[in-house]
């Protein structure tokens, strides 16, 4: 989201400067129909940027893991215009459905014990989450993201045996993060 935030930026300080150079005359370009639209986009990405900062990471509010309402069915998370930060801590996980809407969801899966065939469903609206899981956890990634996305920069250790966790994503206007 940085980056297209950066681009949008490089590439209207460009216009700007060409203008001023006398390269082109875009003085009509404000009054092209298409302009409000653009630039409604453009503040709804440095909003969502905003929300999935990594700069506030002392505002997020711990809570305890959840406990699912039957033993080995997924936890279900909900947040809605806050934070909030789960650590597995040896607890067993055996999935979980992660639903943030406007706020944001950190969750530490690095000290958890998986069970087999673990599903994550995420889906976020104006939200981001960060997922973090262990070395010897193969991630795979699937889904749909509308202004959105997810950065899997999770790594496994070769020549090992790999737990799987599947994440099945769907953003709109958010993101997830997945690193180990």
């Amino acid at each position: 989201m940085k980056k297209l935030i950066g681009l949008i930026l490089i590439v209207a300080g460009a216009l700007k400067l060409v203008e001023l150079i006398g390269w082109v005359n875009l003085t009509n370009l404000w009054h092209q129909p298409w302009v409000p639209y653009v630039l409604a986009v453009a503040v709804i990405a440095i909003g969502s940027a905003l929300i999935d900062s990594d700069h506030d990471k002392e505002n997020w509010q711990a809570a305890p893991v959840p406990q699912p309402a039957e033993k080995g069915k997924p936890v279900s998370i909900e947040v809605r215009f806050s934070s909030q930060e789960i650590i597995y801590r040896g607890e067993p996980f055996s999935g979980a459905s992660i639903n943030a809407r406007f706020g944001g969801v950190r969750l530490d899966l690095r000290g958890a014990a998986f069970e087999p065939d673990t599903t994550i469903e995420i889906n976020t609206r104006f939200a981001g989450v960060d997922l973090l899981v262990p070395f010897d956890v193969q991630v795979d990634v699937e889904g749909k993201s509308v202004f959105g996305g997810v950065d899997k920069r999770s790594t496994t250790v070769p020549g090992q045996e790999h737990k799987h966790l599947r994440i099945v994503a769907n953003n709109k206007f958010g993101g997830i993060n997945i690193k180990n």
